[in-house]
């Protein structure tokens, strides 16, 4: 039942009585106090859902910053490209040529951020990732294509040896291959402000004597950082860069050990950085799943 205490209806409950002690009349009485075992149970449940709405935006805040990083960079790209086809067309005549690359590039980059953006749709349904078999080496190669105009713009060179025959990973290739855009766009960054001789970044790719492992290690010449900024690497909204957000590593270490790998960093004992990854060759990661 309902009742008022000090103007303010509270959840209560009534309990009555009755006396027929001799030497009496009967009596009778009724007693109303609060019930606070379903106001308990109540303020239980309103704080419950509280906490769920309170994890659900974290959530999708995070999911959000996370979305707006990842599409960064094939969103630069498409400006960059559809800018110097405007001057391209400017020309006369025409640089065709030109302009039907830089059109192909376009398409490319579009597609990437649109795939980004249904990974994260997915992610958000709770949806399982969409799983493969990965050719690591045409990964690295691909990649390093995707960011030839950044590669051009840095000034700098990035070197890729690839050992033959790897065995395949079983993954993500969107997740994998985001991982390594987001580790060489670090690497390029770095190196910018160098000299030229040092504007180089190197990506190996290697497998263990067993095969049961595939390692990725991506060393630049840059300036590096010092033990503060080593130690929060992979925080997660922690950067030096004014127009970064923090989450390049943070994201990537999530993606490779979802993928039962590891992610590290080390300093160059003469400059610069090198990052290594770790996974699973797919005959290992399937048993491993078994």
């Amino acid at each position: 039942m309902k009742a008022n205490l000090g103007g303010t209806d509270i959840e209560a409950r009534e309990t009555n009585s009755a006396s027929l002690a001799p030497g009496t009349g009967p009596r009778a009485g009724s007693v109303v106090e609060p019930d606070t075992a379903n106001q308990v149970g109540a303020t239980f449940a309103e704080n419950e859902l509280r906490r769920l709405h309170r994890e659900r935006a974290s959530e999708l805040g995070e999911m959000a910053a996370a979305l707006a990083h990842e599409v960064d960079q094939p969103l630069t790209a498409i400006l960059s490209n559809a800018q110097a086809a405007q001057r391209f067309l400017a020309q006369n005549p025409p640089a065709l040529g030109d302009l039907q690359e830089l059109l192909a590039e376009v398409v490319v980059d579009s597609a990437r951020a649109h795939a980004i953006i249904r990974r994260m749709r997915q992610s958000a349904r709770r949806e399982p990732p969409e799983i493969s078999a990965v050719d690591v080496g045409g990964l690295v190669r691909e990649v390093v294509g995707l960011l030839r105009r950044e590669t051009q713009a840095a000034g700098a060179s990035i070197t890729a040896r690839i050992e033959p025959a790897l065995p395949h990973l079983r993954g993500d290739a969107l997740q994998l291959q985001q991982v390594l855009v987001n580790l060489l766009l670090n690497a390029l960054d770095a190196v910018r402000d160098c000299d030229a001789a040092d504007r180089e970044v190197c990506i190996a790719v290697t497998v263990t004597a067993d095969r049961g492992k595939v390692g990725i290690a991506i060393r630049d010449r840059g300036l590096g950082v010092d033990a503060d900024q080593f130690a929060t690497l992979f925080k997660p909204f922690v950067t030096s860069r004014p127009d970064g957000l923090g989450l390049g590593l943070s994201i990537s270490r999530t993606i490779v050990m979802a993928h039962g790998g590891k992610l590290w960093a080390e300093r160059n004992a003469d400059r610069g950085m090198t990052f290594h990854i770790e996974l699973p060759a797919q005959s290992a990661s399937t048993k491993a799943h078994v």
